[in-house]
């Protein structure tokens, strides 16, 4: 869903983005194509976001193997992330349930 968002801002955005915008792009686009065109496009901004999101070097070289393997490595570390944010939320929420069965 993200992808698509940033994809579609891209669209409507790339005859004359402003500078944050283009930032947004470089940190959370997930499209090897986009992230290397953009990095062409622009790259001193492709360099200020390198700090946040190391990968994007791949983009500066045009390397579309090492890009896209980062970019599937960076999308399993956010789901794990993801996955150890619930597991609290869910043990409390069945806590809850069956305290509320329990009544």
């Amino acid at each position: 869903m993200l992808k698509r968002l940033v994809d579609n801002d891209i669209i409507l955005n790339r005859q004359n983005p402003k500078h944050e915008q283009i930032k947004r792009w470089f940190l959370e686009s997930r499209d090897v194509n986009i992230l290397i065109d953009l990095a062409k496009k622009y790259p001193i901004i492709v360099k200020e976001c390198i700090v946040n999101r190391p990968l994007l070097i791949e983009a500066i070289n045009a390397d579309i193997e090492r890009l896209n393997a980062q970019l599937n490595q960076e999308e399993l570390n956010e789901r794990q992330k993801d996955i150890e944010y619930w597991i609290p939320l869910r043990k409390e929420l069945e806590e809850l349930r069956h305290k509320a069965v329990k009544k």
